[in-house]
């Protein structure tokens, strides 16, 4: 397959950067996002663009260009024409909004994703994005306010203004959402008829423009023209601030990654299922059975299973909720005052009913409240799913902990049994030479006095596997009946660790992906309360039929059918509605607070890892040599010991420090081996990166 050009990986980039930012927002959706969808390295992004603000500049100018190039073009054949005498009111507001209509309704040029765009910079307003709106439309506006104001030269200059911002207004309207007015009508007028929608506009607000002022001013040739005037900066502004609306979204993070870690990292290869190059096949059963039968990730599931079905509930008000109904019924009723002559009694009458009623009810969600909603259980959801991986990554490095430690307990509780004997044949040496009268009772009992303690040492090992085996049983599921029996050694770490690691590993870390949907989630709830201080509108429509008869419910004589809106806006609620909003502001505050917390943890943990390894690994290096030289002072001291050249003294702290060397050693390979899992673990798995493999998942 050939290798993609410079300009295809850019417009791939692109593409999936204009997706992304319609679908999730400039601030939620991040650059792994971005590159997985377009199949491309982060390096790849950073050398077209350099930043993610530089990215979203781009995918603007992709669009606005093109866009604005239209505009002008229209606007210099209507200038043209009209050399100077004022130019065609009805052309220049053809020109502006024809181009933005028909580029909203052309599917082949991605309008309606370019649309969705538009709106995420109402939605998410910010200073740097209306600065960048304002260098897009600024030269485009300045020119139609101009020639706006050519062409009504009556109208004052802040009457224009007003007649200005409502033109844009009216057109980010219609092109917000063009289905629901064909809803509204019935059908009667179709906002998908581009040139309808252009003709009817252009006489709507060419009449508007027309309408004379409420105060007569002189005439605009009598007022100061220069290319500085509020009017032109006025017209700058406010295609770039077509609608203000109450959103907030949490800031980008002020944590960056490194380029590199500083502690730096060998050569070598790793297998991602980074438990595997520890080398031992039963260590790979344990922790699949760790993962199968552990209780607390069982728990976990039930609380996901709990997260899935609550962001079903809570998109469940997007659509209409439709009950059925049937009633039947058998009443009497008595006429009292009208009297039937030779009646014994009063007149009676006696009826049945018999009713089936369907009942829709849906509201029509224009603010986004109930998408909201959802979109925030969605996300909390999506926090429970990772979660579930963080728990199970944690339970693989608990599992692979435990493990080494019970290696370890085992092989001290094997080193102080040796040593126990070694100090048992040199207690029994000591009594033999104290009979013959070669030695002091000093000697005698410091013999003694390190054989109880080596055999005191003995049951103390003993005692820490046995809680290590228990433990690890814990972790399996298993009953913690102490018989699991680990291999007889530490294998050696076979492999290093690569060089180069790219910090974009951080980003498959569970939690760090958790706190980035409780982030989302946060924010969608802030959204979510913001709508609710808007009016909410229902339909609410029904239909069936009653009849005397039961057999008459099926005749379409007896039909009922009711049809109804309904428009609720809160006007006063004592300011809960409005602490309410400042509460979810103040939640995803946090929740961004968090995560960077988070993101700074995991710099941190893996920096101490990598800083550990070969300080560790250095360690381990001396702890060997310091190990060999004691044995061999130890078997030294006792030939000399037993040629009466050296004091029982000198044999006694031989010993005690060969058995103190090989303890440290064991000590130090299970801490060299414990980083390594610390490592994997701060990394979120192994070593290997591929971003195309993270599509389905990060979607």
């Amino acid at each position: 397959m050939p290798k993609p050009s410079d300009t295809d990986t850019k417009t791939l980039i692109l593409a999936a950067a204009e997706q992304a930012f319609a679908d999730l927002g400039f601030d939620a959706a991040s650059l792994r996002h971005i590159i997985a969808v377009a199949g491309v390295n982060l390096a790849a992004v950073h050398y077209h663009f350099g930043s993610k603000e530089a990215l979203i500049r781009a995918v603007f100018e992709r669009r606005i260009g093109p866009l604005n190039a239209e505009r002008l073009a229209m606007l210099d054949e209507i200038e043209s024409k009209a050399g100077k005498k004022a130019p065609n009111l009805d052309s220049i507001i053809r020109a502006l909004i024809e181009p933005a209509l028909k580029l909203a309704r052309d599917k082949r040029k991605g309008g309606p994703e370019v649309m969705r765009l538009f709106g995420r910079t109402i939605a998410e307003p910010s200073e740097e994005m209306q600065q960048m709106l304002h260098e897009q439309f600024g030269g485009v506006a300045q020119r139609f306010g101009t020639a706006l104001a050519r062409a009504c030269p009556d109208l004052p200059e802040a009457v224009l203004i007003w007649r200005f911002h409502f033109m844009i207004g009216a057109m980010g309207h219609v092109m917000a959402d063009p289905t629901k007015m064909k809803v509204f009508t019935g059908g009667k007028c179709d906002p998908n008829d581009t040139n309808e929608v252009v003709r009817q506009m252009t006489a709507f607000l060419a009449a508007g423009f027309r309408a004379p002022a409420d105060k007569p001013t002189p005439k605009r040739a009598k007022r100061k023209k220069t290319k500085g005037s509020s009017l032109k900066a006025m017209a700058a502004g406010l295609l770039a601030t077509v609608v203000t609306a109450c959103s907030t979204t949490a800031p980008e993070t002020t944590v960056r990654p490194p380029v590199e870690w500083s502690a730096g990292s060998q050569s070598g290869e790793v297998n991602d299922r980074w438990w595997e190059s520890f080398g031992d096949s039963n260590l790979v059963q344990l922790v699949d059975e760790a993962l199968l039968q552990n209780r607390d990730l069982k728990a976990m599931q039930a609380r996901i299973d709990a997260a899935r079905e609550q962001s079903r509930i809570a998109g469940a008000d997007q659509l209409p909720n439709i009950d059925a109904s049937f009633g039947s019924s058998r009443q009497q009723q008595i006429f009292v005052g009208l009297p039937i002559p030779g009646a014994a009694g009063p007149l009676k009458t006696r009826y049945n009913t018999h009713t089936f009623n369907l009942i829709a009810n849906w509201e029509l969600d224009l603010w986004g409240r109930v998408r909201s909603a959802r979109k925030a259980a969605l996300a909390g959801y999506l926090a429970a799913t990772d979660d579930l991986r963080g728990a199970q990554l944690s339970l693989i490095a608990q599992t692979v902990r435990g493990w080494i430690r019970l290696v370890e307990a085992e092989q001290q509780q094997n080193l102080a049994a040796q040593s126990a004997e070694l100090f048992g044949r040199t207690s029994r040496t000591v009594r033999n030479r104290y009979e013959r009268g070669l030695v002091s009772p000093l000697d005698l009992r410091l013999a003694v006095s390190s054989e109880s303690s080596a055999r005191s040492l003995v049951k103390l090992r003993e005692v820490e596997a046995n809680d290590a085996r228990r433990q690890l049983e814990a972790l399996l599921g298993r009953y913690p009946a102490g018989k699991i029996k680990p291999p007889s050694n530490l294998p050696p770490l076979r492999e290093q660790i690569p060089a180069g690691l790219p910090s974009q590993l951080l980003e498959r870390r569970p939690d760090l992906q958790a706190a980035l949907w409780r982030l989302e989630s946060a924010t969608r709830r802030t959204s979510e309360a913001m709508a609710n201080r808007l009016p909410r509108i229902s339909l609410t429509a029904s239909g069936g039929r009653t009849s005397n008869e039961l057999d008459d419910l099926l005749a379409h004589d007896f039909s009922i059918w009711s049809i109804a809106a309904n428009a609720a806006q809160p006007v006063f609620q004592g300011g809960r509605l409005r602490s309410n909003v400042r509460l979810k502001e103040a939640q995803a505050r946090e929740a961004h607070e968090n995560y960077e917390s988070a993101l700074l943890a995991a710099f941190r943990e893996v920096e101490t890892s990598l800083g550990n390894e070969t300080l560790l690994r250095e360690r381990e290096t001396e702890q060997s040599k310091a190990a060999g030289e004691a044995k061999a002072a130890e078997i030294l001291a006792a030939k000399r010991y037993q040629a009466g050249l050296e004091p029982f003294l000198v044999l006694l702290e031989a010993q005690r420090r060969s058995l103190d060397a090989e303890s440290q050693l064991l000590s130090v390979q299970r801490n060299r081996m414990e980083n390594r899992v610390a490592l994997h673990l701060a990394l979120g798995g192994g070593f290997a990166w591929d971003a195309g493999n993270k599509t389905s998942e990060d979607q």
